[in-house]
């Protein structure tokens, strides 16, 4: 999956968030999407240390904050 830049600019260079990971507070993941046939992503900060599935997938606001 080509994902060519993040939505800040940067290259994406974080983990895919992935169902199933642990995730600890401060750790990164990023979240692919498609435009019009490219790939971008965001990548969010874990504010809430949790096991993933997709309930508590980004963007949820009460376990992942966007990355500025």
């Amino acid at each position: 999956m080509p994902i060519e830049r993040a939505t800040s600019g940067v290259p994406a260079t974080t983990a895919i968030w992935k169902e199933g990971t642990t995730y600890e507070a401060g750790a990164h993941a990023c979240i692919p999407y498609k435009v019009n046939n490219r790939w971008y992503s965001h990548n969010y900060i874990c504010i809430v240390g949790h096991r993933a599935d997709n309930t508590n997938k980004p963007p949820n606001s009460e376990y992942w904050q966007p990355r500025p």
